[in-house]
């Protein structure tokens, strides 16, 4: 089974994308640390990456496990400038928050064929 490793440190963002994505069907790995993150990549089939923070894209980067994984920022971070920074260290798309549930959807759909 593949997974998808959500990677937020606040319990409530966590938890939203973690039900949204499992209403699609996905299977979700979660991580509220850097560190937790790391873990999973030990330990799951991990087939993308949604992160939070510069700081996790980062460090997720410099894991061999994660060389691959598409990661997608689902961030915050959304003043300008910042989806062209996240683009540009390596996220292969950007999700402002709050995000738009459909919008969403449409995003990931393109990362997982039903």
């Amino acid at each position: 089974m593949r997974y998808t490793l959500v990677v937020d440190g606040d319990p409530a963002n966590l938890e939203l994308t973690t039900v949204l994505l499992e209403r699609e069907g996905h299977r979700v790995c979660q991580a509220a640390t850097i560190p937790e993150a790391i873990v999973a990549l030990r330990r799951k089939d991990i087939d993308l990456i949604l992160l939070d923070e510069p700081e996790v894209l980062a460090e997720l980067k410099t894991h061999p496990n994660a060389a691959n994984i598409p990661m997608i920022a689902v961030t915050a971070h959304a003043m300008g400038g910042d989806r062209e920074r996240f683009i540009e260290t390596g996220c292969a798309n950007y999700i402002p928050k709050p995000f738009d549930v459909v919008e969403f959807k449409k995003i990931l759909s393109h990362y997982f064929k039903k």
